[in-house]
């Protein structure tokens, strides 16, 4: 896909000054010279991809932010990552289809080539967003809790809720919460009510696998958690994977930190 963005000079001065906000842009797809007009555009990364806007920037794109009705091949939300970490930007789209094929909820990835005002960025991983639609196409309702890990965050901290129809007040994460305190039977018992155990240890064993260091069980980071009506569809959700087996030596067998 090629994806061109324009901005207005005062909206990339904003994108400088507050890049977490939306700005409105033009987006044209693969040449098309009519292009959408009033997209929502954000910059987006962490601590090792994100860049200012003049510095070839990853980008959240939202098409119906400020009331646009235009889809990409029906995604109203997706990012284009710029691969910072990764040069062979292969990693993210590897470690999606590793999750998927075995069975796990995942976005799916695809690549871009992206320009900003006309000049070339170069080519870029773009990747379905989570959001209402996500949870849609995976689980076919909204009947749940969509949290945001954050930053070396776990579930003993408060998350971000990011959608679902469950509860606002964080009730639903306590609750996990609570049933991963102590040891023993009892609290066997009560963590298999709020999480599919097994299930758990696919994710821990798919992260090690691909060497996902800076994943949920290794750093307790770069996660989503989504929290359903029962434990079978309770389950944590990969992440920011685009530093995939770095670590040539890295063993399967070592226990998550």
């Amino acid at each position: 896909v090629e994806v061109a963005i324009e901005l207005q000079p005062a909206d990339r001065q904003r994108l400088r000054d507050r890049p977490r906000e939306y700005v409105p842009a033009t987006l044209r797809l693969d040449g098309d010279k009519r292009g959408w007009s009033g997209v929502g555009v954000k910059l987006k990364g962490a601590a090792g991809s994100f860049r200012e806007v003049d510095d070839r920037p990853g980008f959240t794109v939202n098409l119906g932010k400020f009331g646009g009705e235009a889809r990409l091949h029906g995604l109203k939300r997706f990012h284009l990552n710029n691969g910072r970490q990764d040069e062979s930007r292969m990693s993210e789209w590897v470690g999606h289809e590793v999750f998927a094929a075995a069975g796990y909820p995942a976005p799916r990835v695809a690549h871009a080539r992206v320009w900003l005002d006309g000049e070339g960025l170069g080519l870029y991983v773009l990747r379905e967003g989570y959001d209402k639609q996500f949870l849609l196409r995976v689980f076919g309702h909204l009947d749940g809790s969509l949290y945001d890990g954050g930053f070396c965050k776990d579930v003993d901290q408060d998350l971000e809720k990011d959608a679902g129809g469950g509860p606002d007040d964080l009730s639903d994460l306590a609750a996990l919460r609570d049933a991963c305190a102590g040891a023993g039977d009892e609290s066997a018992r009560r963590l298999r009510a709020a999480l599919d155990v097994e299930r758990f240890v696919d994710f821990m064993a798919i992260e090690a696998m691909l060497g996902h260091w800076d994943g949920y069980c290794q750093n307790r980071n770069n996660f989503r958690l989504w929290i359903g009506r029962d434990a079978a569809s309770t389950c944590f959700l990969p992440h920011g994977m685009d530093q995939l087996y770095g670590d040539a030596d890295a063993s399967v067998l070592a226990y998550p930190s």
